[in-house]
């Protein structure tokens, strides 16, 4: 994982674990993919549809294990920084809480921080909570809002204007845009 970031598809979790690193792995919408196959199937043999097309399976998120480890960099520092961020992102972090577990100066991290990852330890936070929101809006029923407050965010309108921003639609809309219709 220090050299290459390996990532499976199909999310069978028996290989991903048996591999070494652990294998992160693409979740696939299966269900809606077959459901779409019969459709088209069906379409066929009605002779609506002459010729066949291709089924689009698409991904619903991305199952990270150690083969994308995130902590995998050549500065001490950032490995730590990064590994404290996602470790506490279930709790109210902030560049502050992050500074406090490395002996550097705020202004160091923050160029050693932007050097490694492009962004700065704020924006990063930022970043990896709302993917934390966006995963865990798939991956469960609970309400938007114990989500994304699970998720260390306050579901305000600017956290719904930052999610229409990164993904098209809101929180509401991108869960029922993704999950398998029942």
């Amino acid at each position: 994982p220090e050299d290459v970031i390996v990532l499976g598809v199909d999310n069978d979790e028996l290989t991903c674990n048996l591999s070494d690193p652990p294998l992160s792995s693409i979740n696939l919408d299966t269900e809606r993919g077959g459901y779409e196959a019969g459709r088209l199937m069906d379409l066929m043999i009605q002779g609506k549809v002459k010729k066949p097309r291709n089924v689009m399976v698409m991904p619903t998120y991305i199952v990270t294990r150690q083969s994308t480890d995130i902590a995998a960099v050549d500065d001490a520092y950032i490995a730590k920084a990064l590994k404290f961020i996602h470790k506490n992102l279930d709790h109210d972090i902030n560049v502050s809480d992050v500074l406090g577990q490395l002996t550097i100066s705020r202004r160091s991290l923050e160029k050693k921080f932007q050097e490694v990852t492009g962004t700065s330890v704020y924006k990063y936070i930022s970043k990896v909570r709302m993917q934390k929101f966006s995963e865990r809006l798939l991956e469960t029923d609970k309400r938007i809002s114990e989500i994304a407050h699970e998720a260390g965010l306050n579901l305000t309108n600017n956290v719904a204007r930052q999610f229409k921003q990164i993904h098209g639609c809101s929180p509401s809309e991108y869960r029922k845009k993704h999950l398998p219709r029942k």
